[in-house]
């Protein structure tokens, strides 16, 4: 039973009521808009670590991928998808970025060699005067366009095999630090509507109540995961529970109300 502050309701009239919010804010809401997804601190529970453990024990094929529309907890490590991108250090000193197919990690050339730029925070992507490229490398010894040891955003576009030519790229961020030729990733985000450009550091902040989802806005998405939560049935995998709207401690009636507020906003 859910109970609270409304009447007494069951599981049937809390689905029908938020599907009834969700057709109308489905009516108010625009198609484009940027998503963030923050990294927990390096060391604390749920932190996602885009250079893997295999750099330890296989110097030459150390990598991890970083799936910039997923969020931490829903990281596949991989870069087998469209929107992932792929850090790999091939040996001690020398650190590159690369995306699989025809994604593109964003760059400048040197030498015959595309170089990742670190951005400045609200840097429009694409970013005039940058290029974008397959493999671009992050730092090489003597030549880097990352600072070391401060925030900088890296630059992204990723899509179909036909991205670049017929208008279908998205493009997103990376938010990292630099220590050396490895970078750590605090936050990355996209664009939801493909052409639509984005700035670096976009998106709303993640842990907000009813952000079921960690996607940094409550919207439709995120209303099965909050019926589960009052029904105490478990999420989905990489889904927070974020349904006590009213930071009473629990999840119950009371929260509906705050809740389908926050949708229709």
């Amino acid at each position: 039973k859910i109970q609270g502050q409304v009447p007494l309701v069951g599981p049937k009239s809390v689905a029908a009521a938020l599907a009834a919010a969700a057709v109308i804010a489905a009516g108010t809401q625009a198609y484009a808009a940027p998503v963030r997804f923050d990294n927990p601190a390096h060391g604390d529970a749920g932190h996602f670590h885009w250079v893997d453990a295999g750099f330890t024990e296989y110097p030459w094929a150390g990598h991890g991928g970083l799936d910039v529309a997923a969020p931490a907890g829903g990281q596949p490590g991989s870069y087998y998808s469209l929107s992932s991108v792929d850090q790999q250090t091939n040996y001690p000193g020398l650190g590159y970025l690369g995306v699989n197919g025809g994604y593109y990690a964003g760059g400048v050339q040197r030498n015959g060699y595309y170089f990742v730029v670190g951005l400045d925070s609200g840097t429009l992507i694409p970013a005039p005067g940058l290029s974008f490229a397959q493999r671009a490398n992050c730092y090489y010894p003597g030549y880097t366009y990352i600072p070391e040891g401060v925030a900088a955003y890296i630059g992204l576009r990723f899509g179909d095999q036909w991205c670049g030519y017929y208008g279908s790229c998205q493009y997103g961020w990376i938010g990292v630090v630099r220590t050396g030729a490895e970078l750590e990733a605090f936050a990355w985000g996209y664009e939801s509507e493909p052409g639509a450009p984005i700035a670096a550091g976009a998106g709303g902040p993640t842990g907000q109540p009813g952000d079921m989802d960690d996607d940094g806005d409550v919207d439709p998405d995120d209303i099965p995961s909050f019926v589960s939560a009052l029904l105490g049935q478990p999420l989905p995998s990489g889904h927070v529970d974020r349904s006590d709207m009213t930071g009473d401690g629990d999840s119950d009636g009371d929260d509906i109300q705050p809740f389908v507020d926050r949708l229709l906003q």
